[in-house]
């Protein structure tokens, strides 16, 4: 790993600062782009043909549009489907050894039951769910195509310090004794610097693609973590038909990777 050149794109974001600070602590040498080009970072617009003086072995695709607020449809699909087969030419033409890609459980669609692996039947997709998933299918055939070697970790929601994620908007409304809240149902998430772990893992292991979650939960139990980290015994109330039968399967990123992710409880107690 230490002969390799590593380009990050999308480096800016919140995933993206964890996989740089995770990088300097293992001294591993990469080069940081974001859109802008500011605050030190390499200005790369992936919606755009990517030209960069040098070489670069290992490409982490950060860069997304998370969030849309005119034409969802026509902006996730510039950027995050378009934007990647930007990144998979710039791969091919520049010879790069292997792209990690950062992708999402949404490619599995709305209405999740049951146990979900990475061959799960994927139905109702959100246009940001689409897009992604369009993304991923250009990566297999590009691999295919020009034998470029990929890792595809999908994310559920991942929390972490000063981000807004749903564990963040629920730790919020407890601490302001809040405890309403419209659905009762399984998620998956990670912790931000877990998954940063995870993808500098993928520089060396690892091809497909891979549930990156390190754990199934449910506001019940993130609550009753919360009164047991405060010495409470605050109560929650629910509107809706609870659904605790949905669990994403981990078995082959935890078969394949050497990662041993942080217990929720210690994760929740170092962003409160």
């Amino acid at each position: 790993m230490e002969h390799e050149k590593i380009l990050i794109l999308g480096a800016s974001g919140f995933l993206g600062k964890a996989v740089i600070d995770e990088c300097k602590r293992q001294k591993i040498p990469f080069t940081a782009c974001n859109q802008t080009g500011k605050n030190g970072f390499t200005k790369v617009d992936i919606t755009k043909k990517i030209l960069l003086k040098e070489n670069y072995q290992i490409v982490i695709h950060l860069a997304a549009k998370n969030h849309a607020e005119k034409n969802p449809k026509l902006e996730y699909y510039e950027v995050n489907t378009l934007g990647t087969i930007n990144v998979l030419n710039y791969c091919v033409q520049n010879n790069v050894k292997k792209l990690i890609f950062s992708s999402s459980c949404s490619v599995y669609g709305k209405e999740l039951e049951g146990l979900i692996n990475e061959d799960y039947k994927c139905s109702k997709l959100s246009e940001y769910g689409k897009s992604k998933s369009l993304a991923e299918q250009a990566i297999r055939k590009y691999s295919k195509d020009y034998n470029l070697d990929y890792v595809i970790f999908r994310f559920p929601i991942i929390f972490g310090k000063n981000n807004d994620s749903l564990v963040s908007r629920i730790i919020s409304k407890y601490d302001e004794n809040n405890l309403c809240f419209s659905g009762l149902f399984n998620f998956g998430i990670v912790y931000v610097k877990d998954a940063a772990k995870l993808i500098l893992e993928g520089i060396s292991s690892g091809h497909g693609a891979y549930n990156s979650i390190s754990i199934t939960t449910n506001i019940e139990k993130i609550v009753k973590l919360l009164n047991e980290i405060n010495h409470q015994e605050k109560q929650f109330n629910f509107e809706g038909i609870p659904n605790k039968k949905l669990l994403f399967s981990s078995k082959k990123v935890n078969n394949e990777f050497d990662l041993v992710t942080s217990p929720l409880k210690d994760a929740i107690e170092k962003i409160i």
